[in-house]
């Protein structure tokens, strides 16, 4: 295991823990520092970290007034990292969803979430089946996807407002 911290807001500088690994890679620091300086004020936003590694993104987004953030990821070692954070951080606004997210969304409400984190694993990185998230945003909200500094797409239906790069990732904001 290694560890990060949340960067900001009311938990600002706790440590989470990490899991090592290819198929986990939690977003540095710098890049979820950036992320959520893009995003401004999510105070009372509900937030679903849609692929949650170590729970980091959806952490930080409930760290920093998210109202209810939803964390759903399907491997039993992120599973258990992300149930130990949450206990961590004493995070009650946090649910921890333990399934594949493109099978959970079928029990779940069209325009749910006005913030939706994609940080999939880059190898195996899908920019069609990222798109399968969009009816889950609201009108007017973001779906946040970060995707290896090569890769390009596009999502029909929604506008992309900001692209970075970071090393050898990026962020894309797009808007429904």
């Amino acid at each position: 295991m290694s560890s990060l911290r949340i960067v900001g807001g009311r938990d600002g500088g706790r440590s989470l823990r990490a899991p090592r690994g290819k198929q986990i890679h939690p977003m540095s620091e710098r890049m979820r520092s950036a992320l959520f300086s893009m995003l401004g004020d999510i105070t009372d936003l509900h937030v679903l970290d849609a692929f949650g590694g170590s729970g980091a993104l959806g952490l930080e987004a409930a760290s920093r007034g998210a109202a209810e953030v939803t964390i759903v990821d399907n491997s039993p070692k992120a599973q258990r990292i992300i149930e130990q954070n949450i206990a961590t951080v004493g995070a009650e606004n946090v649910t921890q969803v333990k399934a594949n997210v493109f099978s959970w969304l079928s029990v779940v409400a069209r325009n749910s979430f006005d913030v939706v984190f994609a940080d999939p694993p880059y190898q195996v990185f899908d920019a069609e089946r990222i798109e399968r998230l969009v009816p889950y945003v609201v009108d007017g909200g973001l779906l946040v996807v970060s995707a290896p500094a090569d890769e390009e797409f596009e999502f029909e239906r929604l506008q992309l407002v900001e692209h970075r790069e970071y090393g050898g990732g990026s962020l894309h904001f797009w808007r429904k």
